[in-house]
Protein backbone atom coordinates (compact mmCIF):
# COMPACT_ATOMS: atom_id res chain seq x y z
CA UNK A 1 0.00 0.00 0.00
CA UNK A 2 3.01 2.35 0.79
CA UNK A 3 4.38 1.50 -2.66
CA UNK A 4 1.31 2.61 -4.02
CA UNK A 5 0.63 6.18 -2.33
CA UNK A 6 4.62 6.73 -2.61
CA UNK A 7 4.27 6.17 -6.12
CA UNK A 8 0.87 8.66 -6.85
CA UNK A 9 3.00 11.45 -4.89
CA UNK A 10 5.42 10.41 -7.34
CA UNK A 11 3.67 10.81 -10.30
CA UNK A 12 2.45 13.79 -8.64
CA UNK A 13 5.42 15.89 -8.31
CA UNK A 14 6.22 14.88 -12.05
CA UNK A 15 2.75 16.40 -13.37
CA UNK A 16 3.26 19.54 -11.17
CA UNK A 17 6.79 20.17 -11.86
CA UNK A 18 5.78 19.47 -16.03
CA UNK A 19 2.92 22.20 -15.55
CA UNK A 20 5.58 24.84 -13.75
CA UNK A 21 7.54 24.24 -16.85
CA UNK A 22 5.35 24.69 -19.30
CA UNK A 23 4.17 27.87 -17.91
CA UNK A 24 7.12 29.63 -17.38
CA UNK A 25 7.76 28.28 -21.13
CA UNK A 26 4.55 30.16 -22.08
CA UNK A 27 5.09 33.24 -19.60
CA UNK A 28 8.61 33.80 -21.53
CA UNK A 29 7.21 33.44 -25.09
CA UNK A 30 4.43 35.96 -24.45
CA UNK A 31 6.58 38.36 -22.79
CA UNK A 32 8.80 38.17 -25.72
CA UNK A 33 6.15 38.68 -28.10
CA UNK A 34 6.23 35.21 -29.65
CA UNK A 35 3.21 34.29 -28.42
CA UNK A 36 -0.34 36.47 -27.70
CA UNK A 37 -3.85 36.38 -26.18
CA UNK A 38 -6.44 35.54 -29.28
CA UNK A 39 -9.46 38.17 -28.40
CA UNK A 40 -11.93 35.67 -29.66
CA UNK A 41 -11.27 32.84 -27.12
CA UNK A 42 -8.88 34.44 -25.36
CA UNK A 43 -6.13 31.57 -25.88
CA UNK A 44 -2.17 31.55 -26.01
CA UNK A 45 -1.07 31.15 -29.66
CA UNK A 46 2.01 31.64 -31.80
CA UNK A 47 2.24 34.64 -33.87
CA UNK A 48 3.01 32.97 -36.90
CA UNK A 49 -0.33 30.94 -36.52
CA UNK A 50 -2.46 33.65 -35.63
CA UNK A 51 -0.77 35.41 -38.98
CA UNK A 52 -1.71 32.26 -41.01
CA UNK A 53 -5.35 32.44 -39.62
CA UNK A 54 -5.16 36.26 -41.11
CA UNK A 55 -4.11 35.39 -44.36
CA UNK A 56 -6.52 32.64 -44.61
CA UNK A 57 -9.23 34.70 -43.76
CA UNK A 58 -11.60 37.16 -46.09
CA UNK A 59 -9.82 40.16 -46.80
CA UNK A 60 -13.51 42.32 -46.06
CA UNK A 61 -14.38 40.22 -42.70
CA UNK A 62 -13.12 42.13 -39.94
CA UNK A 63 -11.38 38.66 -38.11
CA UNK A 64 -11.45 38.71 -34.15
CA UNK A 65 -7.95 37.94 -34.88
CA UNK A 66 -7.02 41.15 -36.29
CA UNK A 67 -7.86 43.18 -32.93
CA UNK A 68 -5.67 40.79 -30.67
CA UNK A 69 -3.06 42.43 -28.41
CA UNK A 70 -0.26 41.32 -26.79
CA UNK A 71 -0.02 40.93 -23.48
CA UNK A 72 3.08 42.44 -21.13
CA UNK A 73 3.75 40.57 -18.03
CA UNK A 74 5.80 42.88 -15.40
CA UNK A 75 9.36 42.00 -14.65
CA UNK A 76 9.48 39.78 -11.65
CA UNK A 77 10.88 40.99 -9.00
CA UNK A 78 13.96 39.29 -8.13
Amino acid sequence: MKTQALQSTLDGTARNYHAWKTGCQWRTELAMGDKVVRDRDSLLVNVAELEATLNSSKPTASAPEQRSRRWRLNPVLQ
